[in-house]
């Protein structure tokens, strides 16, 4: 398929576009709405959606998942903070980086990095999965001295170390161990 805009009024709902799509209006209908469930993925490698308008789905069968929405490149939100929900289940929003979309204030319970469609979510709730996989680079600082003495046990008192990259979107890192 290559349509450019969608609304609607439905039961279930599973749509698949070639192209860039825009959630909006058409014939006195706002945004899409379901009764069931919502699985819209536009599989362009450049094919943006944009949501002008919300989409909500009842998920009256209640799966995990009640709205999936996956964009080929960027999810670009103009419906504002309310523009993703769901009546039972979660919803996942998947696109390429945070860095080049507009979230528009819809605020994720989590993000997952290294994923797409076909990958395990790693979280039961709401949340955003991105193409992008960030590597962090962590630097040992300090130092640390071993004279044999039989046994294989070393002191690292003496060792610290720093995140020096990788970071995006805001995320903290957080070195253990």
């Amino acid at each position: 398929n290559q349509v450019n805009a969608i609304a609607a009024q439905t039961g279930d709902l599973n749509f698949r576009n070639n192209a860039s799509l825009r959630v909006g209006s058409a014939d006195g209908l706002a945004g899409i709405v379901s009764t069931a469930g919502v699985d819209v993925r536009l599989t362009g490698t450049s094919a943006d959606l944009t949501l002008q308008q919300a989409v909500s789905a009842g998920n009256g069968a209640q799966q995990q998942t009640g709205v999936l929405l996956a964009a080929g490149r960027n999810f670009i939100n103009q419906a504002g903070s309310n523009a993703v929900s769901t009546g039972n289940g979660r919803w996942l929003v998947y696109s390429t980086s945070p860095l080049n979309d507009s979230r528009g204030g819809l605020a994720p319970q989590f993000k997952q990095y290294n994923a797409d469609t076909g990958t395990a979510v790693l979280d039961a709730d709401s949340g955003f999965l991105y193409r992008v996989a960030p590597t962090v680079g962590v630097a040992l600082t300090g130092a640390a001295s071993k004279t044999y003495d039989g046994n294989t046990d070393a002191a690292l008192g003496g060792i610290g170390y720093t995140v020096s990259s990788g970071a995006i979107d805001g995320d903290t890192v957080v070195v253990s161990g």
